[in-house]
């Protein structure tokens, strides 16, 4: 039972089912709630308004021009691309707000006299009232800029403000004409120093310069570059194509040889050598190729040597370094040449042989080639990084002196603006919109009222929404359907029984006492009897009109009014022309035979058991058309009972013999004999009672059925109306729901006071009472008489 209470996984339409509300709707509930809160609204937002004090504002436009040099419009001569657009006003607008202007308006213009300024500082009241912004001209082309102030000042006095923004106007004046001469010279004299040393730094760092390289001997490119890294460049080239030639030389030797082993013919073996060869062959070619390689050698480095001496002198270090390379060259060349006479061999020699000792000839040279060329590179590399340190500082040298340079032409070029324009400049201001009285622009009372109605709205509905979050009850049908997702298939209002139990005669004239809850039998014509007709109407439909239908009926928990409901579904179907069982499967609390003024002596518990059979144990009730199955002596294990094979032969039996087969069963979240009948009917049908705190069971109750896939047909709500949406309608064993989860009972009152009359059966212990219920003995399908005088039904 534990894990079937889980909450399952819902199909798509509970879960939609099961969604937040519309906030329309919530707001439509508590509209009440939402009226106060605008109510208060603007009763608020009318007292905030009529405690506010007025505040006036004066306006006013000032016109900043900047003068034009001589210098200036010179240099617009000079360069017609150079642009008179200066965008100052940014710096104007923090200059007219700032504290020293409005100090010295407050003392020269005597303005804290003022009955606005009085009661605290002049100054910082005008600054917090004082606005001043640029004009804005839509019409301007995108990127111009305005040199128009907008000027606005906000007091309590309306002649007040027009007084403080003429003396801020004319504060400002004086303080343009007085600053820019002070501006000027000083300017002037900043900007002289400033060239003065730039001068002279130049001078040092030239000077140093000089001295570095006539110290450290560089030699440098025209761009400034190392001289010696192109001369690295030409040695890597050239280091790699000895490098290549050797190879190759390598790999045609080796092709002749393995053609030689192999006995290839002759002309195979010469056409690998490329050349046939004979007997002074070798000799000649070394010698041509040792005086080629000697002479591309020494070209160079006799090159270099000439250059080095014009530009340094004979007795340079690089000129003797060179000069040393070259006395290295010869003798290598002179090294190779012996090798070469080593390699050549006797006189007489075949083709093949001329041809390989040719080839050796060539790699000897080439090898030698290559190492004299890698030398060189290294000699050169390891020169160049030796050299690395100096190059960086000449380059930091002449950096530096670059940068210095170009900040002196543009002090340089900055002085003689400065000086051209000492005697002109400056800016012109102009009130081109003088300022009136102030205007009142607070409070405003439409502002007052709508801020206070639109808090006012939400409070109201912050309120609205709390109360909906907090309630967990089902105010109206509409709301069940929409969050249980399920179809609503009847309202039952809230039933008026009769004071006393209700007393007909039965097919065989014997009198038989009815529960006063069948008002389908004791007020046929009553809204009741109408509302049950109109659930079987409901089912009638769901059910497709398929015949032998097994309908169970139950709630979510106790009170709910399922016995209620299940019996007069039942008489109203009887009164339909259908053949109705209705069958007790309420093991734990049977209250349907009492309704109907029947004995529970042997029932459904009997049939389960084998102790009786199925014809015996149903009994015909005063209604045509309707019989019951009720419970028989409570037994001690009834979800065993409701589990076993039998009682689903027993509903095989009944759908054969009846048109339907109603079922009463406990409540679904107080014990589990409700989900073991479930899967083995056909049909469900879940009814509840509007109720405070009531949602939470039904939730539950409906997430419950969807994971035993269970087939309900619809909802059944009970108690709708004025007394009937909160009024507790039930019976109290369905109080608490631990009375159902209680230990089982082996016996109860009715079988025993039944056995007792006939002492037929034996008797069963008789089971305990809940606190209150009474301990007399409840007569044989008699109701039990409420507290208020109406009667209740045994059960629900």
């Amino acid at each position: 039972m534990d894990d079937l209470l889980q909450q399952p996984d819902a199909p798509p339409e509970a879960s939609s089912a099961r969604s937040g509300r519309n906030m329309f709707q919530v707001f439509w509930q508590h509209r009440g709630l939402l009226l106060l809160g605008l109510v208060a609204g603007l009763v608020l937002g009318g007292l905030s308004f009529s405690r506010r004090q007025p505040v006036y504002r004066a306006y006013a436009q000032v016109l900043v021009v900047k003068k034009q040099s001589i210098g200036s419009l010179i240099g617009d001569r000079n360069d017609p691309n150079r642009t008179l657009v200066d965008d100052y006003i940014g710096s104007h607008l923090l200059v007219i707000r700032s504290p020293l202007l409005i100090e010295e308006a407050v003392r020269k213009r005597d303005l804290g006299s003022l009955r606005s300024l009085q009661g605290g500082h002049a100054a910082v009241i005008i600054q917090a009232g004082l606005r001043a912004e640029r004009e804005v001209n839509k019409d301007a082309p995108v990127g111009a800029s305005s040199n128009i102030i907008n000027l606005s000042y906000s007091g309590s006095d309306p002649g007040d403000c027009e007084i403080v923004i003429n003396a801020i106007i004319e504060s400002y004046k004086d303080f343009l004409d007085r600053t820019y001469k002070t501006t000027a010279e000083s300017t002037f004299e900043l900007v002289q120093e400033e060239a003065r040393k730039l001068t002279k730094q130049l001078k040092e760092k030239d000077d140093a310069y000089a001295k570095f390289r006539q110290d450290k001997n560089l030699l440098t490119t025209a761009d400034g570059l190392p001289f010696n890294e192109t001369k690295i460049q030409e040695y890597v080239r050239r280091e790699a194509v000895k490098r290549d030639d050797a190879k190759e030389l390598r790999d045609r030797l080796a092709s002749v040889r393995k053609a030689i082993s192999e006995n290839k013919p002759l002309p195979l073996i010469l056409a690998l050598a490329e050349k046939k060869y004979d007997r002074d062959a070798p000799v000649a070619k070394a010698n041509v190729a040792g005086a080629a390689a000697l002479e591309a050698a020494l070209f160079p480095l006799q090159q270099q040597e000439s250059d080095l001496t014009q530009f340094y002198g004979e007795d340079h270090p690089d000129v003797q370094r060179i000069r040393r390379k070259i006395e290295a060259t010869k003798v290598f060349y002179k090294g190779l040449d012996a090798i070469v006479a080593e390699v050549k061999g006797p006189n007489e020699q075949s083709p093949a042989q001329a041809a390989v000792n040719a080839l050796e000839i060539e790699l000897v040279l080439a090898e030698g080639n290559h190492q004299y060329a890698k030398s060189v590179l290294e000699e050169e590399v390891k020169q160049a990084k030796s050299q690395e340190g100096l190059h960086a500082t000449d380059k930091q040298y002449r950096e530096d002196i670059k940068r210095t340079t170009v900040w002196l032409d543009g002090i340089l070029k900055r002085l003689q603006e400065v000086d051209t324009s000492r005697g002109s400049g400056g800016f012109n201001a102009q009130a081109i919109a003088p300022p009136g009285p102030g205007l009142k622009v607070s409070p405003v009372l439409w502002q007052f009222i709508f801020i206070g109605s639109a808090l006012g709205l939400a409070l109201g509905a912050g309120g609205a929404y709390l109360l909906d979050m907090a309630d967990k009850s089902f105010r109206t049908p509409e709301e069940i359907r929409r969050r249980l997702g399920l179809a609503l298939i009847g309202h039952v209002p809230f039933v008026h029984k009769p004071s006393s139990p209700v007393t007909v005669t039965d097919a065989a004239g014997n009198s038989v006492e009815l529960d006063s809850g069948l008002a389908t039998v004791h007020s046929a014509t009553s809204p009741e009897a109408e509302a049950y007709r109109g659930v079987r109407t409901a089912l009638f439909f769901s059910t497709h009109g398929e015949r032998h239908k097994v309908i169970q009926v139950t709630s979510p928990h106790m009170g709910d009014g399922k016995t209620t409901l299940i019996i007069n579904l039942a008489v109203s179907i009887a009164q339909a022309g259908r053949k109705v069982l209705l069958l007790d499967a309420d093991l734990r609390r049977p209250r349907v035979h009492r309704a109907f003024g029947l004995t529970s002596r042997v029932g459904l518990a009997e049939v389960l058991t084998g102790a009786a059979e199925l014809d015996e144990a149903v009994q015909v009730t005063a209604i045509p058309n309707l019989s019951v199955l009720p419970c028989g002596r409570r037994p001690g294990n009834p979800a065993e009972l409701l589990t076993s094979p039998a009682f689903e032969d027993v509903l095989d039996d009944l759908r054969a013999a009846y048109d339907y087969v109603l079922v009463d069963s406990p409540p679904l979240l107080a014990v589990s004999d409700p989900c073991v009948v479930a899967p083995r009917v056909d049909g469900l049908i879940l009814t509840l009672r509007v109720t405070k705190n009531g949602r939470p069971a039904a939730e539950r109750a409906r997430d419950l059925l969807i994971r035993l896939k269970v087939n309900c047909l619809g909802v059944v709500v009970n108690g709708v109306g004025k007394q009937g949406a909160m009024a507790g309608y039930g019976y109290d064993y369905y109080r608490h729901a631990d009375d159902y989860s209680s230990p089982y009972t082996t016996a109860d009152h009715d079988a025993h006071e039944e056995q007792g009359a006939d002492g037929g059966l034996p008797a069963l212990s008789p089971a305990p009472r809940p606190a209150g219920q009474g301990g007399g003995p409840v007569a044989s399908g008699g109701p039990v008489a409420g507290a208020n005088g109406h009667s209740r039904p045994a059960d629900e």
